[in-house]
């Protein structure tokens, strides 16, 4: 599609708030980012929103078909089976591209997206993807400054890169605690009593000894 379908971006990040603009992915991005797929012969590859300039379409390196609403062929209506989806989503329908693509794609799938939408890449949304085979291989950073600056390309495969992870526990709700040396080590930070208590002298040592002379 174009790198995005004009649009009203009454969700967008930060001054993006009642942009409206259509927009091409740069084909120069497209041809290098295309570079990080694995494509092999045979391959089928999927434009799942080709837009009018079809740009990832034109440039896909095997057998290739595309999805355009606008042309009657929608993404979430296409019932055949393909390699690889790659593309640039519509920018407020990203994660439904994202979620649905495993039931289509046998090898993989890679999506460009902007710095607004990398936050909708949650570990629970990871943790799903995982369970249907689908891994976080690879993140493309890129900068594209005609639109708003960083951007990221993320590829989605059947290999697991151990460089990239998630946890799914919410740390927020973990209780906060004193960071004493204790507590860094596992054991209760709670002082010992023989760390709280003062001091307490016996009557012989409460009396104060003679002081001996200094032998030089």
């Amino acid at each position: 599609m174009m790198a995005r379908k004009e649009y009203v971006a009454g969700k967008a990040a930060g001054k993006q708030e009642g942009y409206t603009s259509t927009h091409f992915t740069p084909e120069t991005a497209v041809i290098d980012l295309l570079k990080l797929i694995p494509f092999e012969s045979g391959d089928v590859a999927l434009d799942p929103s080709a837009g009018v300039n079809k740009v990832w379409f034109n440039n896909f390196p095997c057998q290739k078909e595309y999805c355009e609403i606008e042309e009657g062929t929608n993404f979430f209506e296409y019932a055949g089976k393909c390699d690889w989806i790659v593309g640039n989503p519509p920018f407020t329908d990203f994660v439904k591209y994202l979620m649905h693509s495993p039931s289509i794609a046998n090898k993989g799938f890679a999506y460009l997206i902007g710095h607004s939408r990398i936050n909708q890449v949650t570990p629970r949304r990871l943790s799903i993807l995982e369970s249907q085979g689908f891994y976080l291989s690879k993140l493309h950073v890129l900068t594209i400054k005609k639109w708003f600056g960083r951007y990221y390309f993320l590829v989605f495969s059947r290999s697991k890169n151990e460089g990239i992870g998630y946890y799914t526990e919410n740390y927020s709700d973990e209780p906060l605690r004193r960071r004493t040396p204790h507590a860094l080590d596992g054991r209760d930070s709670a002082p010992s009593q023989a760390e709280s208590s003062p001091e307490v002298l016996s009557p012989l040592q409460a009396v104060s000894s003679p002081a001996l002379p200094q032998v030089m």
